[in-house]
């Protein structure tokens, strides 16, 4: 007969034999299925005995060793902050998944959620499901945020997997649509040669103005460098063309 002793030896299991007892014929051989299956992490120990006619031997005593182990998934970050972007604009952020477990990854779905899901968009994401081995190189995608209105809008991006401590995995997508800055027409008319002209224009935007740059030519010719106008302060930029 077979059988298990020691600590773990709830967690091995002789499969697939048959009834005993068991004849083995001089010169055959028996192979002996054994299952280890770990319900935890760590290493397991148990005995394998084996009982026979065998004179010399009537007892076999074999160890039997195995250890548990997980997958485990790690992300670049577990927040995506776009920042500020215009309707109609789009902005990439890297996203990158790495096993730092000692058993295959699987990664099985990939996923934008919430009320603003439809504002962020996957780009090259894998197919799925998607396997990544025992220090296996990171795979890597990006996300996009392409506001079609103005306001914060907010979403998550779930990660399912084999991993049992971080299945699903959120991480968290943020970012504010605003207006492109929208500028007054400028209207000069005819103006005399060398003589100065004040012009006034109003810009109105929902975000901070760091710089205002003109350009400006003669007609239906290039235009040259641009001319930085400077703060008075209060939001007013002036400069002289």
């Amino acid at each position: 007969e077979m059988t298990l002793r020691g600590d773990d030896a709830e967690r091995f299991a002789v499969g697939g034999m048959p009834a005993y007892p068991l004849t083995v014929l001089p010169g055959d051989t028996l192979e002996v299925p054994l299952l280890f299956a770990p319900d935890s992490l760590g290493e397991k120990n148990a005995a394998l005995t084996i009982v026979s006619d065998d004179p010399d031997e009537t007892e076999l005593v074999l160890a039997l060793t195995g250890s548990g182990v997980l997958p485990e998934i790690a992300f670049s970050g577990d927040v995506l902050a776009f920042g500020v972007n215009h309707v109609g604009g789009a902005v990439l952020l890297p996203v990158s998944i790495s096993n730092v477990g000692f058993t295959a990854l699987t990664v099985n779905d990939i996923s934008l959620l919430g009320t603003d899901a439809g504002q962020f968009a996957l780009v090259d994401t894998p197919a799925t499901p998607l396997v990544i081995p025992e220090g296996g190189a990171p795979v890597e995608f990006s996300v996009a945020f392409s506001p079609t209105s103005r306001g914060i809008k907010i979403a998550t991006l779930q990660v399912s997997s084999n991993d049992p401590d971080d299945s699903p995995f959120n991480i968290s997508l943020s970012g504010r649509g605003v207006a492109a800055p929208a500028f007054a027409n400028i209207l000069l008319g005819d103006v005399l040669y060398n003589t100065d002209v004040p012009v006034s224009v109003s810009v109105t935007a929902d975000t901070t103005i760091e710089s205002v740059l003109m350009w400006f030519a003669a007609p239906d010719q290039p235009f040259g460098s641009a001319d930085t106008l400077t703060t008075a302060g209060d939001g007013v930029y002036s400069g002289t063309i």
